[in-house]
C-alpha cells in the first residue's frame, strides 16, 4: 500500500489542517431507484456482487447527464489547524 494518510503525514510535516465542509452538493445530481423485482435492479444486484459496491444510475443536467445541476454550494473553510511540534513515527 502505497497510500500513507495525510493527518499522519501533516503530522510528520508540520503542515496545517485546513477542516472544510460543503452543503447542497447532495442535491446536484439525481439518482434513479429501480423497483425491486424489475431486470434493471437485478442486474444491478449482480453487478455489486462483482464489484463489491453499488454502480448507481445518476443524472445531472437533462441535455448532459454527467454536467451536475445548476444549483448553489455552500463551502464552509474554518481556520488552518497547525500541528503543535512534528511528530517523527505518529500512531
Amino acid at each position: 500500500r502505497r497510500r500513507r494518510g495525510f493527518a499522519k503525514l501533516a503530522l510528520q510535516t508540520g503542515a496545517a489542517l485546513v477542516p472544510v465542509i460543503g452543503f447542497g452538493e447532495n442535491d446536484l445530481y439525481s439518482t434513479v431507484q429501480f423497483k425491486s423485482d424489475s431486470w434493471a435492479r437485478l442486474f444491478q444486484e449482480r453487478l455489486q456482487k462483482m464489484f463489491g459496491f453499488a454502480l448507481p444510475i445518476f443524472c445531472g443536467r437533462y441535455w448532459c447527464p454527467l454536467l451536475p445541476k445548476r444549483l448553489p454550494v455552500d463551502s464552509v473553510v474554518g481556520p488552518p489547524i497547525r500541528p503543535e511540534a512534528i511528530v517523527p513515527e505518529p500512531s
